[in-house]
């Protein structure tokens, strides 16, 4: 237990860092800027999951049957999806005076940082010895569905920022354009 919370603490202390401050979100650049740091905290976790299951397919693969193979792959594919929702476009709009929004994206954000925590749980359950095919049958179902869960919370949060699937851009930089020279 205590291994498992050393590795687990870390990221999720980092996650709480990142919470953001939507009162600060007032043009779309602070936004951008104060947004990105919680997605990335979200997204390390997700890779840390994702690489001890590649881990469990790479060292343990020619024992896996194809069932616990199949499991692998579609809990890759669940982050993968939640991945992409970090990555979306748009400028947020947040309306930072809207009390009713702001409870809303809070409550969302506590959802996820439960569902972010429980699944860290369970993946820090994970090793890459034989006790990873028995993870795979009792703890690959539920750890499917929290990422479901996770993949709508981030998803709500989108909605909510007002942002949109596609991968998320920079705010447009402003180019200083040159002065014509006037004429005499």
């Amino acid at each position: 237990m205590t291994d498992r919370a050393a590795m687990v603490a870390p990221r999720l202390v980092d996650l709480i860092r990142a919470l953001p401050e939507y009162e600060a979100y007032g043009d779309a650049d602070t936004a951008y800027h104060s947004e990105s740091p919680y997605r990335l905290a979200i997204g390390r976790l997700l890779k840390d999951w994702g690489d001890r299951l590649l881990d469990i397919a790479e060292f343990q693969g020619r024992f896996l049957s194809a069932e616990q193979a199949r499991a692998i792959d579609a809990l890759v594919q669940r982050i993968s999806d939640v991945f992409r929702l970090l990555n979306c476009s748009g400028h947020i709009a947040l309306d930072t005076r809207d009390r009713e929004l702001l409870r809303e994206l809070r409550g969302t954000d506590a959802r996820l940082l439960r569902l972010l925590e429980e699944s860290s749980e369970l993946t820090g359950e994970l090793r890459r010895s034989d006790m990873s095919v028995e993870w795979l049958r009792t703890t690959a179902g539920p750890l499917y569905r929290r990422l479901r869960r996770i993949r709508r919370q981030a998803q709500l949060r989108n909605e909510l920022l007002g942002l949109t699937p596609e991968p998320l851009a920079k705010p447009a930089q402003r180019v200083a354009q040159p002065q014509r020279e006037q004429r005499r």
